[in-house]
């Protein structure tokens, strides 16, 4: 899903440090997706190669069902045959991506993947890497 074109049946909203947040439902694999969460202030300007700073946005609701931009890379040989998308990228790129088993629950502690991606942002981009993998 790239989720840009598709209609979604939201999530419920979920309350964090940050604001509240809503992703779509993914029947088909039985999970809900929560894509382009903002971790951070967008790295732009003067925050440029510094530290990153929390988001103080507690009172946002955010939509969370597209994949936000990559992250600056260079163009290489062979780009179609990799997955890069010159034409899809930000210098804001402090984003997650989370899918959880549907339906959502409090009774079970469920399993937890944490991925990090292969580092070098050389050739993947958010959506390199999906739950349907």
């Amino acid at each position: 899903m790239d989720g840009h074109s598709e209609e979604f049946i939201l999530t419920d909203p979920i309350s964090t440090t940050s604001g509240k947040i809503r992703g779509f439902k993914d029947e088909t694999n039985q999970v809900h997706v929560f894509m382009g969460i903002p971790y951070a202030k967008p790295p732009t300007g003067s925050l440029r190669f510094r530290p990153t700073v929390p988001l103080d946005t507690p009172d946002t609701e955010r939509i969370c069902t597209a994949y936000p931009p990559s992250a600056p890379q260079t163009n290489m040989p062979f780009d179609t045959l990799m997955c890069v998308e010159i034409n899809y990228q930000s210098e804001d790129c402090l984003y997650m991506n989370i899918w959880r088993p549907a339906p959502a629950t409090t009774d079970n502690a469920k399993p937890v993947i944490v991925w990090f991606h292969p580092g070098a942002c050389l050739r993947y981009k958010k959506r390199s890497f999906s739950i349907s993998m």
